[in-house]
């Protein structure tokens, strides 16, 4: 698929397509673009393997306190735990809602710092970190569960 153009259907209806590099062509030419979605769709990615590895670091550390039974460490558990046990469909729409125009986070900070949260994933801007942070929290839990048996197991 990589090699074809479509160049339109035949009488009986079928898709037509030549040899051609024309994929690769636009795709190169994408790069040149400061906003092309292939130059979003990698910086994003970077992003997320970025996130991904700060993960590990931020892992180790809240394991490393939940071992130590820091005061509020069952609470802090139950919290990085859950994105783990529940499915994960559940979580993103709880994270939507959660986070959302008029949801509880929105009354929250409105009603105790005048604050109005914007649209969060609606908005270009924040919309990439929002989804950095949610799988940030949804990825604490499992590694979190790893590590501290590491700990627990070398200490």
């Amino acid at each position: 698929m990589a090699f074809q153009q479509f160049t339109g259907n035949a009488a009986d209806g079928t898709e037509l397509y030549q040899w051609s590099f024309f994929q690769f062509e636009k795709l190169f030419s994408e790069f040149t673009l400061p906003a092309s979605e292939i130059v979003v769709a990698i910086r994003n990615t970077f992003l997320y393997f970025v996130a991904g590895i700060a993960l590990v670091f931020i892992c180790f550390f809240f394991s490393y306190f939940l071992y130590k039974k820091v005061w509020g460490y069952r609470f802090f558990r139950i919290i990085f735990y859950l994105p783990s046990i529940i499915n994960a469909v559940v979580w993103v729409t709880v994270y939507r809602d959660l986070i959302m125009k008029y949801g509880p986070l929105y009354e929250l900070l409105e009603a105790l710092f005048g604050y109005e949260l914007p649209a969060l994933l609606s908005e270009a801007s924040t919309a990439t970190p929002t989804i950095i942070a949610f799988t940030i929290w949804t990825g604490l839990g499992v590694n979190m569960i790893l590590y501290a048996a590491i700990v627990q197991a070398h200490f």
